[in-house]
């Protein structure tokens, strides 16, 4: 169906050559932090600050009393 939707925006390579490439290039440049997902760079952790502090509600809508506050 997508095929039909949209032919000129297909895929270039199937997705487990995209793993494959993704595994080879954090092998390739020694990549072993365990952590990583514990980084503050991590999306779900800006999500988590941004609605700790209040800035973000659960629906993740942004709270601004006034427009120029929400230039976050």
């Amino acid at each position: 169906m997508y095929k039909s939707l949209a032919p000129n925006h297909q895929p270039k390579m199937t997705l487990e050559d995209s793993i494959s490439h993704l595994k080879s290039g954090l092998v390739g440049m020694g990549f072993e932090d365990k952590e990583f997902r514990d980084s503050s760079l991590i999306r779900l952790k800006v999500l988590e600050s941004h609605m700790a502090a209040g800035r973000l509600n659960r629906s993740l809508v942004w709270r601004c009393e006034e427009q120029s506050q929400c230039n976050y």
